[in-house]
C-alpha cells in the first residue's frame, strides 16, 4: 500500500460524511426571535414568512445545540416549544403565525426514556412546561405522569441529554411513549486526565488521545497494550511493546511511562486489569507530558480506573474463552525426514569424488564415529561394506517414513486455551463509594503440563465524610504463576534428534536414542566405574525438568484531599509498590541431562557430581514507593478568565534485589541438596572423564556459575508546578515547570539537577462570535506547545561501579571495575515542538486531530572512542543527538448516524502517522567493518534502529572446486576474506534501510443494526526494511546437515553443475570459505520490504434488549464473536510475514495462529 493509496482512503471516507448529511444542525445563545429565525434562515436554507409585529411583541429567546434533526423536528424545538408559535412548511417555504388556544388536556400519559443506545435512562425528569407537574423516570427508564392543562408540552431532562420536547395531543397521550434522546455532551466539554491534573479539554493546549472504556469495549483482548493498536495515531505496538512517536534515545528506555490513577507504577500495562479501565489518555507532546519531567520523553499513558457511579448495588460479569490453532511446525522450513536423507545421501555422493575431503571424514569418523547421527555412520559403514545393500536401502526406506518433529509435536503440543472471568461489585454512597473487583486468567498454553495463570484482586475506595476532605484508598494484589518445561542440554528440543528418527521403536514402544554419548562405549559397560545409563527415551525425558515461576504484585495507595476552600485543594498521595518473583528450574535427578553431567564428572572413579537433580532459584525482590504533596487551584473570575493552577513536591524511591541460587544433588521430596560436600573448585577445573578421551568436562561448569546476588537502590526527587489560564472560552495559554534530582549523577546540581519545562496555546476558534452563525463546523482549536522532557537509564551513573567477587584460587575477594567514573555524566533532554489542530465538522460527524511534532533529543547517552591509555577503549557518555520529525492524523467519523437501535449506522475510525527517524549526531567509529554491520553500531545521519550489509559480488570456485562468496568494497573492488578481517572495512558497509516502520496506522469500520455491532480492525506498517529468510543465506560447511537443515538447501543438490555455479552451497563445499556460515545473511541481497498489513480481528457483538433482560433479572446482557489475527499481506515477494522474523537476521519463530473468541458480559 503506498502513500498515494493511503490519502484515497481517507478522502473516500470523507466523501460519504458530507453526502448523507441531510438534516439540520443549529446552536442558538439565548437568541431573540429574529435572530433565531435567521440562524434557522441560515441553517436550512428556507424562507421565514411572518408579519413582523408577530416576533416584535414576543419576549421569548431559544436556547440549545441541535445536531442533526428533520427540519420539522428542528422547527418544533425551536419555533413551537421555544418561541410558542405555529409553523407551516409548504416547500421550501415556512410560515409563522400565532398558536391557536388549544383546549385543556387531561389525560395520564406514560412512556419509557432510551438512550441513543437503546439503554433505559433511570433518574431523568419529566414534566409538563412551564409547570412545577413533574416526576423522575424509575429504574427501567418509565415514567406516569398526570396532566391538566392547555396546548401541554412534554418536557425531559436528564444529565448529558439535550432536552427532548414533545406536543401532547389526544392521540400521544393514549400510546405508551418511547422517547429517545441525544447526549449533549460536546467532545470539547470532556475532562483531560493527566495524572497531577483534569483539565476540560477545550482549555487544554498539549496533543493527546483519550480512549473511553467504551472504545476499549469494542473488542476483546487480552490486556491494554494490544487494545491500544489502531487507536492511537504515532503509536506503534509490535512483538507487545509500545512506541510512540519514534525512538528517541540508544541506551535507555523506550517505553513510555505508564501512569495509574494518578500515580506512576513501576508495574507495566499487563498488570491493569482490562476489564477496569474507564479511560486512558495518551500525552504525547511537551504540553501534555512535561510534567512528568525525566520519564516523559517517550510520552505518558494514564490511566483512570472504575469507581462506583451508581446509587445502587451494581455486579458486573464478563467471561471471555479463546482459543488458538495450532502451531505449524512445517511452516518452520525445515527438510522433511526423506529430504534430510536426500541431503545427507547427496553430499556423501558428492564426498566420495573427492579424495581430500572424503579422508578428512574419515579421520573424523575413526575418532568421533561413535557420536555421529545415525545416518552418518550407516552410510561410511555402507562405503566399508559393514552394511549390504539391502538392509541400507530398507533401513533408509524406514527411516523415510518416520516424523521425530511432528512425533514431538504430538507428544508436546495441545490446543491453547485461554480464559479470562472478571466479576466487579460496585456501589455508592453518600459518604463511601466501593470497587471491588475478582479477576481470574488462565492460559494452558500451547505446551502439555503447563500453565500461565493469574489471579488479580482489587479494591478501590472513596471516602467523602464532610464537605472539605475526601480521600481515596486502593489496593491491587496479583499472583502470577506459571509452569512450563525446562530445557538446559538436555537434547528435548525437537531438533535435538534427525527428523528421520522416532519417538517409537517399528512396535510402538518407546524408542531408547542416542544423545551425547556413543551407547556402545565401553565406559558404559564397565561396572566399575558406576556410570548411569546415557540412552534417551524421548517419552520419558520430555517432561521431566519443569520451570515454574511464581510472581506476586502487590500496589497499595492513599489520596487525602483537603478543601479550605471551593477553588483550591491540598493533595497529599502515597503509593507503595511491591514485587516478589521467583523460578525454579528443575532437572530432575534420573533426568537424562544429571545422569550425563553424573558421569561426565566422573574421574578416575570418583563421582564429583552427586546423585540426585539441580534445582536453580532465582529470586526478585523489587520495592518502590512514591509520595506526593501538591496544591490546586481553580478558579473563573469575572465569567472570562479562567486559571487552573498546580504546584508540588514528589520523592520517589526504588529497590530492586537479586538472587541465582544453583542447588547440586538436589530432592524434590526431602528438599535437601548437597552443595555443602561439594568441592566446587575442583570440578570447574576438572579436564578429563571416565567417560572416554573424546568427551570434556570442562566445558559446562564454571564455579561463578553456584550463586548471584545483587542489590541496587536510587532516590528521586522533583519539584514541579503548571497553570493553565484561558480567557473567555476562546484563548488558552500553559506553563509548566519541573525539577528533577537524583542520586545517580553526584553531587553537582549542574548534573543532579535537571530543569523541564514547557509552553502551549490554543484557539477555540468555534467560540469565535464570526462563527456562531456557523453550521458545520463544531470544533476548531489550532495548537502549539514547546517544551522539554528527559530520559534516564539507571544502569549508568557517575560513580565508580564495580563488580565484587571471590576468588575461586585464593579465596580473597577482588573487584572488576565495570564502568569508571564520569562526573558528566547528566540526564537525557529532549526538546519537542508540537503544532496540532483538533476538529469536528458536519454536527460531529466528522472528529478528529492533525500534529506536526519536531522532537529533538540531546545528551543522548551512547558509546564514546576514549583514549586506550585511560584504560577505556570506549564509554557511554551523554554524546549523542536524534531527531524525530512526523505528523499524526486522528480522524473519526458517522458515515451513517443511527439515532434509534433500530436503524442501520457505518461508522469509521482512521490513524495515520508518519515519523523521521535519525542520529543527528553522535562521537563514534566503528573499529572494524564486522561491527559496523550491526544495527546497535549507531551512525551519524541514519535511524537510530538501522539495518546495514556488505555488497554482494556473486559467488565464485576456487580451482580445488570450493566455492567462495565474494564482496564489494567501498572503492569497487572484490574480495571474499570474512567479514571479521581487517580487509573488511567500515566503509565498505552500506545503510539498507530503516528497521523501524516510517509510516504506521489503521482502519476500524463499525457498522450497527438492531442490536448488532460489526467492527473489523486494520493495522498497517510501512516504509521499513527486513532480512526475510536466514535459510537463504546460511550455509554448513560440515560433511553432516545434523538434526535438520532448511529446505532451501536442496535447490543447490538438485541442480545441475552449471546452475550450482550461481547459486550458494552448502556442507562440504563452502568448506574452504573465508566467511563464517552465520555472516552470509548480512549481504545486501538479503534485504526486503517488511510493510505489511494485517486485518487483526472482526468482532460481532449483540446486545439483548432491555426487555429480555428485565425478565431475566438482569440490567444489561451482551454476547461476543471474536476472530483474531484474520489474514496478513505483505510487500515482499517471498510472502513471509515480518512479525515472525528477526528483522537483523531473518531467523524464523511461528507465525501467530488464527484464534476464536466467545465472550460473555452480564450487568446486574
Amino acid at each position: 500500500m503506498n502513500r498515494r493509496n493511503i490519502f484515497l482512503l481517507i478522502i473516500l471516507m470523507i466523501i460519504p460524511f458530507t453526502a448523507l448529511a441531510r438534516n439540520y444542525s443549529a446552536t442558538f445563545h439565548n437568541a431573540d426571535a429574529e435572530s433565531a429565525i435567521a440562524i434557522l434562515k441560515k441553517a436550512t436554507g428556507c424562507d421565514f414568512v411572518y408579519h413582523k409585529k408577530l416576533i416584535t411583541d414576543l419576549h421569548s429567546t431559544v436556547t440549545g445545540k441541535y445536531h442533526d434533526l428533520p427540519l420539522d423536528r428542528l422547527l418544533d424545538e425551536t419555533i413551537d416549544f421555544q418561541l410558542g408559535l405555529s409553523y407551516k412548511i409548504v416547500g421550501n417555504t415556512v410560515s409563522l403565525s400565532i398558536k391557536p388556544k388549544g383546549s385543556k388536556l387531561k389525560a395520564t400519559v406514560s412512556g419509557t426514556i432510551f438512550d441513543e443506545e437503546g439503554d433505559p435512562l433511570p433518574g431523568a425528569t419529566v414534566s409538563i412546561q412551564g409547570t412545577t407537574n413533574g416526576v423522575a423516570s424509575d429504574i427501567d427508564g418509565n415514567f406516569t405522569l398526570h396532566i391538566d392543562n392547555e396546548n401541554p408540552i412534554l418536557l425531559v431532562n436528564c444529565i448529558g441529554m439535550h432536552p427532548y420536547h414533545l406536543a401532547l395531543t389526544d392521540k400521544s397521550v393514549k400510546s405508551h411513549l418511547k422517547i429517545v434522546m441525544s447526549s449533549s455532551i460536546s467532545q470539547m466539554d470532556e475532562v483531560v486526565v493527566t495524572g497531577y491534573q483534569n483539565i476540560k479539554k477545550e482549555n487544554a493546549t498539549g496533543a493527546f488521545q483519550q480512549i473511553s472504556s467504551k472504545d476499549l469495549d469494542t473488542r476483546t483482548m487480552s490486556n491494554l497494550t494490544a487494545n491500544l493498536e489502531g487507536k492511537v495515531a504515532g503509536m506503534v505496538v509490535q512483538d507487545n511493546k509500545i512506541q510512540i512517536r519514534g525512538t528517541g534515545t540508544l541506551k535507555a528506555s523506550t517505553s513510555p511511562l505508564v501512569v495509574v490513577d494518578g500515580l506512576p507504577i513501576n508495574g507495566t500495562l499487563s498488570d491493569i486489569n482490562p476489564y477496569e479501565i474507564e479511560k486512558v489518555t495518551i500525552l504525547k507532546d511537551a504540553a501534555a507530558a512535561a510534567i512528568y519531567g525525566a520519564r516523559a520523553s517517550n510520552g505518558v499513558i494514564v490511566v483512570v480506573t472504575k469507581k462506583g457511579l451508581s446509587e445502587r448495588l451494581t455486579v458486573e460479569f464478563n467471561a471471555d474463552f479463546t482459543i488458538h490453532e495450532r502451531e505449524n511446525y512445517d511452516d518452520l522450513g525445515y527438510c522433511s525426514a526423506a529430504e534430510l536423507i536426500e541431503l545427507e545421501t547427496s553430499q556423501f555422493e558428492w564426498l566420495k569424488n573427492r579424495p581430500d575431503d572424503f579422508s578428512y571424514m574419515e579421520s573424523s569418523f575413526s575418532r568421533y564415529g561413535g557420536t555421529w547421527n545415525p545416518l552418518n555412520r550407516m552410510m561410511i559403514n555402507h562405503y566399508y561394506g559393514n552394511v549390504s545393500d539391502a538392509d541400507y536401502n530398507r533401513q533408509l526406506d524406514t527411516w523415510r517414513q518416520n516424523d521425530y518433529i511432528n512425533d514431538w509435536s504430538r507428544f508436546m503440543n495441545h490446543t491453547r486455551a485461554e480464559q479470562r472471568y472478571n466479576l466487579s461489585v460496585r456501589t455508592k454512597g453518600k459518604i463511601l463509594n466501593n470497587n471491588l473487583t475478582v479477576n481470574w486468567q488462565g492460559d494452558n498454553t500451547t505446551m502439555v503440563n503447563s500453565y500461565d495463570n493469574r489471579l488479580s484482586l482489587r479494591y478501590l475506595g472513596d471516602i467523602n465524610p464532610i464537605k472539605w476532605f475526601s480521600a481515596t484508598v486502593g489496593l491491587q494484589l496479583d499472583n502470577t504463576r506459571q509452569k512450563s518445561r525446562y530445557s538446559y542440554y538436555d537434547y528435548t528440543k525437537f531438533t535435538d534428534q534427525p527428523r528421520y528418527l522416532s519417538f517409537y521403536n517399528p512396535d510402538g514402544t518407546p524408542a531408547r536414542l542416542q544423545a551425547a554419548v556413543d551407547l556402545n562405549e565401553p565406559s558404559l559397560a564397565n561396572p566399575d566405574l558406576g556410570l548411569k545409563d546415557e540412552g534417551f527415551v524421548p517419552v520419558n525425558e520430555m517432561l521431566q525438568n519443569t520451570s515454574r515461576y511464581r510472581e506476586t504484585y502487590s500496589r497499595a495507595f492513599v489520596h487525602l484531599n483537603f478543601f479550605p476552600i471551593p477553588e483550591l485543594k491540598l493533595s497529599g498521595m502515597f503509593q507503595y509498590e511491591d514485587i516478589t518473583a521467583k523460578r525454579q528450574d528443575l532437572q530432575r535427578g534420573d533426568s537424562y541431562v544429571r545422569r550425563h553431567w553424573y558421569n561426565l564428572y566422573t574421574s578416575n572413579g570418583k563421582h564429583n557430581m552427586p546423585e540426585g537433580g539441580l534445582m536453580d532459584e532465582k529470586n526478585i525482590e523489587d520495592n518502590y514507593y512514591t509520595f506526593r504533596v501538591q496544591a490546586s487551584y481553580d478558579k473563573t473570575f469575572a465569567e472570562k478568565h479562567s486559571i487552573s493552577a498546580i504546584a508540588g513536591y514528589e520523592y520517589r524511591y526504588t529497590r530492586d534485589k537479586y538472587t541465582d541460587i544453583q542447588l547440586y544433588g538436589y530432592d524434590e521430596k526431602t528438599l535437601t541438596n548437597s552443595n555443602g560436600t561439594m568441592n566446587f573448585y575442583d570440578l570447574s577445573r576438572l579436564k578429563s572423564t571416565d567417560l572416554g578421551s573424546i568427551y570434556n568436562s570442562g566445558v559446562y561448569f564454571y564455579g561463578s556459575d553456584v550463586a548471584e546476588f545483587s542489590d541496587s537502590e536510587h532516590k528521586y526527587i522533583s519539584y514541579y508546578a503548571t497553570a493553565n489560564y484561558t480567557f473567555d472560552s476562546r484563548y488558552n495559554l500553559s506553563g509548566s515547570y519541573r525539577i528533577d534530582e537524583a542520586d545517580l549523577f553526584g553531587a553537582d546540581k549542574k548534573f543532579t539537577r535537571r530543569p523541564l519545562w514547557s509552553v502551549g496555546a490554543s484557539w477555540n476558534v468555534h467560540n469565535e462570535a464570526f462563527l456562531q452563525d456557523n453550521t458545520w463546523i463544531d470544533v476548531l482549536k489550532p495548537r502549539f506547545s514547546y517544551g522539554v522532557t528527559g530520559n534516564i537509564n539507571s544502569n549508568y551513573t557517575s560513580y565508580l561501579t564495580a563488580r565484587i567477587s571471590v576468588h575461586e584460587d585464593t579465596g580473597d575477594k577482588y573487584a572488576t571495575i565495570n564502568t569508571p567514573p564520569n562526573d558528566q555524566l547528566r540526564w537525557e533532554k529532549t526538546k519537542t515542538l508540537n503544532v496540532g489542530v483538533d476538529f469536528s465538522f458536519l454536527n460531529f460527524r466528522i472528529n478528529g486531530s492533525l500534529d506536526y511534532y519536531d522532537k529533538r533529543g540531546s545528551d543522548i547517552l551512547s558509546l564514546v572512542d576514549t583514549d586506550p591509555t585511560t584504560g577505556w577503549a570506549s564509554l557511554n557518555m551523554n554524546n549523542a543527538n536524534t531527531r524525530n520529525r512526523g505528523f499524526e492524523l486522528q480522524l473519526n467519523g458517522d458515515i451513517l448516524r443511527a439515532t434509534q437501535p433500530e436503524q442501520v449506522g457505518i461508522s469509521a475510525e482512521i490513524a495515520l502517522a508518519y515519523n523521521n527517524n535519525k542520529v543527528t549526531k553522535i562521537n563514534h567509529i566503528a573499529t572494524s567493518g564486522y561491527n559496523a554491520l550491526k544495527s546497535s553500531d549507531y551512525k551519524e545521519g541514519y535511524p537510530v534502529n538501522s539495518i546495514y550489509s556488505y555488497v554482494w559480488d556473486g559467488i565464485r570456485y576456487d580451482d580445488e572446486g570450493y566455492q567462495h562468496i565474494y564482496w564489494k568494497k567501498a572503492d569497487g573492488s572484490s574480495n571474499y576474506d570474512g567479514l571479521t578481517s581487517k580487509t573488511f572495512e567500515p566503509a565498505d558497509v552500506v545503510f539498507s534501510g530503516s528497521l523501524d516502520p516510517k509510516w504506521s496506522g489503521s482502519f476500524t469500520p463499525t457498522i450497527t443494526y438492531q442490536r448488532f455491532t460489526l467492527s473489523a480492525m486494520t493495522a498497517f506498517y510501512l516504509g521499513h526494511y527486513f532480512r526475510p529468510n536466514f535459510n537463504k543465506w546460511y550455509y554448513d560447511s560440515s560433511y553432516s546437515y545434523g538434526n535438520a537443515a532448511p529446505k532451501e538447501y536442496l535447490a543447490y543438490w538438485r541442480a545441475s553443475e552449471e546452475e550450482r555455479k550461481d547459486m550458494l552451497g552448502n556442507g562440504m563445499v563452502m568448506n574452504n570459505s573465508e566467511m563464517y556460515w552465520d555472516d552470509v545473511y548480512f549481504s545486501d541481497r538479503h534485504i526486503a520490504k517488511a510493510d505489511y498489513l494485517k486485518l487483526r480481528n472482526i468482532v460481532l457483538t449483540y446486545r439483548f434488549s432491555h426487555k429480555i433482560c428485565k425478565k431475566l433479572g438482569m440490567e444489561e446482557l451482551r454476547l461476543r464473536a471474536q476472530i483474531n489475527n484474520v489474514a496478513t499481506w505483505v510487500r515482499n515477494g517471498d510472502g513471509i510475514d515480518p512479525e515472525r522474523v528477526d528483522a537483523q537476521t531473518g531467523k524464523w519463530d511461528f507465525a501467530t495462529p488464527r484464534s476464536y473468541t466467545l465472550g460473555l458480559y452480564i450487568k446486574f
